[in-house]
């Protein structure tokens, strides 16, 4: 993810490591990216309940937006 700034952030998919080729897709600035990463840093930095809390919360995100997230 890039944070952009004004609560909005862009992100990019695919597979970076491919040769010749690789097949990335840049997804346009939303404030959606923004907030999947403010949870999952949020996620990254808790621990217990809380963890697992933000952890729902980027799963869930990751189905509603068609993402194949894993944390």
């Amino acid at each position: 993810m890039a944070e952009l700034g004004h609560g909005l952030a862009a992100i990019a998919t695919g597979n970076f490591y491919a040769t010749p080729n690789p097949n990335v897709k840049l997804e346009p600035p939303r404030a959606v990216w923004h907030w999947g990463k403010v949870w999952f840093e949020k996620y990254w930095l808790s621990t217990g309940i809380t963890r697992q809390f933000y952890r729902t919360l980027v799963d869930l995100g990751g189905r509603a937006t068609g993402l194949d997230i894993k944390v």
